[in-house]
Formats: structure tokens, sequence, C-alpha cells
């Protein structure tokens, strides 16, 4: 289950609730999965990993009896150097930040109890011990607007962000968003939506339009996300390795979305000397 209540997320209803399992039995798990042998990283597929705080600082005190490295989702609001540096200490290789938007009235919209400020002090700890962030944008919802967009590009453009996705906004009739349409004017449903501030075809665009700008994070597929970094870290790929695979595959997209759908060669070539000799397949494990 879910402690928060975003608005564009029916998880908090649909769970039933919020259960957190005791640490005595995680810390027995994770003695079990160190006895099987073989098995050197874990992700935790948590939502809210490190809430309540109090409760994660215990979490980082067993894990650092392991030697496991591990990625998880994260509310980085909460994340101080302390907590940072335990982090590290403890394993963490990699976090999934689901900041949604960078611009605080979209956030209140949301109902995400965040603030820019408080996401990029938390990012700012988490980089200064070489933690990789990817971090999740959701495009469209109400009260996005083509300058609270340009406030996501920057925000990118200001932190040190490694990896990030976009997303345009899904509208669903069980999500609380729904109960407040009338005072956005949300119309619509699921992927075809409009509002007083923008509708699902221009967050489309806008969304083309921030893959376009941002040079300096490296998009990844939503879909995907931190599965897909975790996959080839443990594949033998280093992070710098799993970026400059994934600037070609974003070039190759942006040729096909330009209309240039055979110009592969150079990327393919490019890919073919970043993965020569690289990948060594490990074992790895869902907690």
């Amino acid at each position: 289950g879910c402690p928060f209540a975003c608005s564009f997320c029916p998880y908090p209803d649909t769970a039933g609730g919020h259960f957190a399992m005791d640490l005595d039995l995680v810390e027995q798990q994770l003695r079990d999965i160190r006895a099987r042998g073989g098995i050197d990283r874990i992700i935790f597929i948590d939502d809210t990993f490190n809430v309540p705080i109090r409760r994660f600082l215990q979490l980082l005190d067993i894990l650092q009896k392991f030697a496991f490295e591990w990625f998880s989702f994260l509310r980085v609001q909460y994340v101080t150097d302390e907590v940072a540096r335990l982090m590290k200490a403890s394993g963490c290789r990699g976090v999934y930040l689901g900041v949604e938007s960078a611009d605080d009235e979209v956030l209140r919209n949301m109902n995400k109890k965040a603030t820019r400020d408080g996401f990029a002090r938390g990012m700012a700890h988490l980089n200064k011990y070489g933690i990789t962030t990817f971090v999740a944008f959701v495009v469209g919802f109400p009260g996005e607007t083509e300058e609270t967009i340009q406030g996501n590009i920057n925000f990118l453009r200001e932190h040190q962000v490694d990896f990030y996705s976009t997303k345009e906004f899904y509208y669903m009739p069980h999500a609380s968003i729904h109960r407040d349409r009338e005072r956005y004017g949300l119309t619509g449903m699921g992927g075809e939506w409009r509002h007083n501030t923008m509708d699902s075809k221009t967050a489309s665009e806008m969304k083309v339009h921030i893959f376009r700008e941002v040079k300096n994070s490296v998009f990844v597929d939503p879909d995907t996300s931190l599965w897909h970094l975790a996959y080839l870290y443990d594949q033998g790929l280093s992070m710098p390795d799993i970026a400059a695979c994934q600037r070609e595959i974003n070039q190759m997209m942006l040729n096909d979305i330009d209309g240039r759908f055979a110009d592969k060669q150079t990327q393919m070539a490019s890919l073919r000397r970043i993965l020569d000799g690289k990948l060594v397949p490990r074992p790895a494990l869902h907690a």
C-alpha cells in the first residue's frame, strides 16, 4: 500500500491501506537470500521505501549487515545528508524518484505534499554520495502549461539528474482528481482529455519537446525505467555505459521522429563499441 494520496493515482484506495513488514522479518528474508548464494543485488519494489523515515533508518542499519547492492523507489524530499550517506554505505546504487512536476502549483493540485525546493535538496544529497537518480515526470496534469513544462526542463538542466522519463497524465475515474473535475474543467477519460490549461494532444507534443530540449539528463522509457537501469547494471554495464547506450538509442528515436527511419548505422556502431565484451550476466532477485 501507500501512505500518500496523490490525486492522479487510485492505488491508495484500491490497495486497502498501508502495511509495513516487521523489520525482523525483513532481516530474516535477507539472511535467507544470502544463504541461497550467488545473489548480490536486490530491487525493492515498495512505492514508498523510505517512509516512515525512522523505519527507513533502521532498515539501512539492517542492510549494512549484508553486502547487497540495491535499487528502490524513493520519496526524495525526505532525503538528508545523513540518510544519503547511510544509503550509500548500505549498498544503494540507484533510486527512482517520482517527482512528477517541478512546479509547486501543479504539485499542490496533485496533492504530492512536496515542493520543488524539497526535491532539489534531496537530490543534492543523493548526488553528493554518487547514488544514481532516475526522475519521473507526469506531463499535462491539471494546472500544467507551457510555462510549467519549461520549469521541468529547467529543473533537469539545473540539477544533476542522471536519467529521467516523461509520461502523459492518464485520467482515471477512480482517482481522486475525478472528484475535482469541475474545478479544473477536466473532461474526457484515459489518454484523451482536456482541462482548463492543457489537452492530451498538447501534452504529447510537450513530451516530445522535452525530449528534444533536455541534453544533460538521459531519457529512458517510463515503462522500463528503474528496471531497465538495474537489469543492465546487473548484466555488467556501468552507469556511464548505460547512459552512453541510452543516448544512442535516444538519437535513433529522434531520427525516427524526424522521418529519418533508415539513419541508424552510426548509432548501431556506437552501441557495438560500448557493449563489446562488457555484458556479463549475474544473478538478481526482486524483494
